[in-house]
């Protein structure tokens, strides 16, 4: 990111990737843009974390505040099913990213906040090829699309039953679309477009084709199909164990990709057209006891030494939706609890914020 003013922040790391989103990222941040349609304070998308270019780098702002620091994560680091994989079980690096990660939130709060998009005011994504208003995209893939992930931070009870809300800490990450992703999506929902055509580029581990026709049927059927919503699937994975030292009953499920299988309990998916924007929220307040054990103790001995990649695909299941390619990801770095913000200040305004971002 490179802030150019006091007025707007533009988001030049695709520069330095020509695969990477070839629009700018415009963060409005004059008061007015602070404000709903009611008047009401409303925060800016990612002013509760510092973008920082490696792992070590202080997230601190001109000020001296310390925010949770995050970073973009290269995808072909990320295993994801390959073609074949229902005959070889072999999995390959991700051909790419079909979304690039612009900013990300990470605070504590005493209750869950869903639908984050709605809470915020949203970065403003500009493409090459123009705006497309909402008649004439011939898509349904969002320009934006928010994963909010919620992790419950207080003790679980073993025999109280699972709980759908409670304390915890929240990590939205934004997304937007990458260019090829669009010109993909554009050739293959136009007019008199034959699928044979992709046939031969498909069937290679390095395109990503199959996966953008995947995620776009996902977005148009997992709005009111829960079978299909149920193929969204998350990659968490502690890129540090040795140097953190997890106990074994924790890091043998580290890296390890689930479904989630559950919409309305571990699953929400929001729809705002309107933005060009969805939002896909996982909730594990309701998981199993030792899962939220887990969490609750790598919080209280473990956060602030950790490394952790997120990353997000849809789950590839038949030969012509592979290989699988991820939706995004995102690396949140040695977040400590010491410093983390409150939700409900973040949300009144009454809490320190930063618009930092990272200089060419």
């Amino acid at each position: 990111m490179h802030l150019e003013s006091d007025e707007f922040c533009i988001d030049d790391d695709e520069r330095r990737n020509d695969n990477n989103v070839k629009g700018k990222h415009i963060n409005q941040k004059n008061k007015n843009n602070t404000l709903n349609t009611d008047g009401e304070f409303k925060p800016i998308a990612g002013s509760t974390s510092i973008q920082i270019e490696n792992p070590t780098d202080p997230a601190i702002d001109e000020d001296g505040n310390v925010f949770a620091g995050w970073r973009s994560v290269d995808p072909s680091l990320v295993q994801v099913r390959g073609v074949g994989y229902n005959q070889d079980k072999k999995k390959v690096n991700s051909p790419g990213d079909l979304y690039k990660c612009i900013k990300a939130d990470v605070f504590e709060s005493d209750k869950r906040y869903p639908d984050m998009a709605s809470r915020v005011t949203l970065p403003k994504v500009v493409f090459d090829d123009g705006v497309f208003t909402k008649e004439s995209k011939s898509w349904t893939a969002p320009d934006l699309f928010v994963v909010t992930t919620a992790l419950p931070t207080s003790q679980p009870k073993f025999m109280g039953g699972e709980t759908s809300d409670g304390a915890g800490y929240t990590v939205t990450m934004y997304f937007a679309m990458q260019q090829d992703t669009r010109n993909i999506l554009r050739r293959i929902t136009a007019d008199g477009y034959k699928r044979e055509d992709d046939i031969g580029d498909s069937n290679d581990n390095q395109s990503k084709v199959n996966a953008v026709r995947l995620f776009e049927e996902w977005c148009r059927r997992a709005p009111t199909d829960e079978d299909y919503m149920s193929r969204f699937k998350v990659i968490s994975r502690a890129e540090n164990l040795e140097e953190i030292g997890l106990p074994s009953w924790i890091s043998k499920f580290n890296g390890k990709p689930f479904l989630v299988k559950r919409p309305g309990q571990t699953g929400f998916l929001f729809n705002h057209p309107e933005q060009s924007c969805m939002e896909f929220d996982v909730s594990l307040h309701p998981f199993p006891y030792l899962a939220k054990k887990g969490i609750c103790y790598m919080k209280d001995s473990y956060f602030q030494k950790t490394v952790v990649t997120f990353a997000f695909c849809i789950e590839g299941r038949e030969e012509d939706e592979l290989p699988e390619c991820i939706l995004g990801a995102f690396q949140l770095c040695y977040p400590n609890p010491v410093h983390a913000i409150r939700g409900e200040d973040f949300f009144a305004g009454k809490c320190q914020t930063s618009n930092k971002t990272i200089a060419n």
